[in-house]
């Protein structure tokens, strides 16, 4: 038996909609779960499989960037589309819309901490390289200083 969506418009649009804005939840999902891989990523300094991690991410914006486009007549004029749904189509369509709000704040929290933390990690490399590069300019100083001695204690024994 086929159900009214199938013969009125405006409930196939309804429907339509709905499917796209569950589509929009369920990337932002994984989004999410893709960004807590990141993190114990990020947290254990283990680069390679973050790059892996980083391009599966790219791979679900770009997912999310084309539903966000046919999204986006909807979102623009949400008031009067939520209007002409039905009760429990409204209720789906706030609760998917609250789903992606959620998500959204969430993926935003985390990955600023995650840039804080990578932040922190290229400060203390670069402290840690600039101690490296110091300890080497010391120890080719002394070295010169060194060959400079020798070259005077060769001198003084010479007149000796």
């Amino acid at each position: 038996m086929r159900s009214d969506a199938h013969h009125d418009p405006k409930a196939k649009a309804a429907e339509a909609m709905l499917d796209l804005l569950a589509r929009q939840a369920d990337l932002y999902d994984r989004l999410e779960a893709l960004g807590k891989e990141q993190n114990a990523l990020v947290t254990a300094e283990d680069t390679q499989p973050l790059m892996t991690v980083l391009a599966r991410r790219q791979r679900v914006i770009d997912d999310l960037q084309a539903i966000s486009r046919q999204v986006k007549p909807l979102r623009e004029r949400w008031d009067s589309v939520r209007l002409g749904l039905e009760p429990s189509q409204r209720e789906a369509a706030d609760a998917l819309w609250g789903r992606a709000k959620e998500s959204i704040a969430r993926l935003l929290a985390a990955d600023t901490e995650d840039a804080r933390k990578l932040h922190v990690r290229k400060q203390q490399t670069g402290a840690a390289l600039g101690q490296v590069h110091a300890k080497r300019a010391a120890v080719a100083a002394y070295a010169a200083g060194s060959t400079r001695n020798t070259n005077c204690l060769e001198k003084t024994h010479e007149n000796v």
